[in-house]
This record gives C-alpha cells, structure tokens and sequence, in this order.
C-alpha cells in the first residue's frame, strides 16, 4: 500500500472513530436527559416551573404515599400555577389519604386563597371526605375567596346538608360567593329562580323565601326550619370577622 493509501485508511478510521464517539456522546447525554425528564424527584426540586409542572403530570394518578408527598410539598410551591396544578392532581386521587391532604391544605390559612379555594373544589370531588368540611368552610371562613371555592366543591355533592349550607351563601356579603352558590343550587335542583347573585339578597328576599319553599318541598329543608321563614323577617347570616375580605 502506498503512503498515500496508507494515509487515506488511517484518516479514515480516526474520522470513523471520531463519529461513532460523537454518537455515543450524545445517545449518553440524551439518556441523562430522558432520565432526569422521566424522575419527578428531580424535577420537583427543579428551579426551573416547566419541570415542576412535568412533575406534576407524572406524579398524577400515582397513589403511592412518595407520590402523594411529592404533590403535597408542590401544592405549596411559590409559583400559584404550579401550586394549583399540584391541588388539582391531588383531587384526581379519591383515597382518603388524598382528601385528608386537601383538608389539610383548605385549613391552612397561611396557603394563598386561591390555592385553599381549588383545595374546596378538590373536595368536593372527592367522595371520600363528604360535605362537612365545605360546609364549614362555606359558612365560616375569612376570606371570600375560599368560601366561594367551597361553594364549587359542594356542586359536586348534592344533598340536603349542601342544600342548607348553599341556601344560606345566597345572603353572603360577597357577590363572588353568591354567584358560585347559586349555579351549585341550579345543578341540585334543575330549576333556575330570578336570583341575580350581583344584587343586594336584601332587594330579593321574595325570591329567596321561593329557594326556601322550594327546597322544603324538595326535602333539602325540615318542617319548621328556619330558614323557611316568612317573607320580611329577614335573619342574618352569621360569618366570622371579616367575611367580607379578599
């Protein structure tokens, strides 16, 4: 073989060396990748929101207790979308583990209310806690925006304790309460009523001694309840301090 040959071969096998090195770099650094893409461990603690979103959508549907703590750790987030997003996987699950993690989230008043209120609405999804907890909610929290949250959980559960509870949300101070109570009230019974939850339930107690006649009929409320009462004497809704506030 002459120089020339000899010098061919050589270079041509460094340049085929060279190749398949390039290759298995990369098939290697896209493995790594495909990896860490696929632990939501490493995602969740990831600074970046795209990947604790991504661990978020692996982690839902998973019932196992890391799975569940992961989700939990990630419904605190400080970014409210991914926080949201972490509430929302935790309903997908209708353990009672999963509604006792909501719970636990829905009573944290030091949790944004917005994220406490999607906590009320996973609630109500979720069979497995029952009607208590957004009824108290309802009618006791601070803040409007929870008691509006719980007024969408109880959507999901109709009966005649949710019934009650809407019932009394129709004289909330907050319009975004009302609004939320009464599409709830709608969904229960299939019959709409000239309630218009922007006005003052003062200016409409005429239609709101209807909701009660109607719902009495309907069995949501006892014989002799108080709610029942005639038109003009007027009762009020009792809420903590500040029941009006954000």
């Amino acid at each position: 073989m002459s120089d020339v040959g000899r010098w061919k071969h050589v270079t041509m096998r460094r340049i085929a060396a060279g190749a398949a090195g390039a290759v298995g770099v990369a098939t290697l650094t896209l493995w790594c990748f495909a990896e860490r893409w696929r632990d939501p461990r490493r995602l969740a603690a990831s600074r970046d929101r795209s990947d604790r979103l991504h661990a978020v959508d692996l982690l839902r549907g998973e019932e196992d207790a890391v799975a569940r703590g992961l989700l939990f750790r990630l419904s605190s987030d400080r970014d409210l979308r991914v926080a949201a997003t972490a509430v929302w996987a935790l309903g997908d699950g209708h353990s009672r583990r999963n509604a006792r993690m909501l719970r636990t989230i829905l009573d944290d008043p030091r949790r944004p209310g917005p994220i406490r209120a999607e906590a009320a609405e996973m609630l109500g999804k979720c069979a497995a806690a029952g009607p208590e907890p957004l009824i108290g909610a309802l009618a006791g929290n601070a803040s409007a925006t929870v008691r509006a949250g719980a007024a969408r959980g109880l959507f999901f559960l109709p009966g005649p304790p949710a019934a009650r509870a809407l019932l009394g949300a129709l004289e909330d101070p907050d319009a975004r309460v009302r609004r939320e109570a009464v599409r709830s009230l709608y969904h229960m019974t299939s019959r709409r009523f000239p309630y218009d939850p922007d006005r003052s339930p003062d200016d409409q107690q005429n239609v709101l001694d209807d909701i009660r006649t109607h719902l009495r009929e309907a069995g949501a409320l006892p014989k002799g309840d108080p709610r029942t009462r005639p038109a003009g004497r007027r009762e009020p809704v009792a809420f903590r301090a500040g029941g009006g506030g954000p």
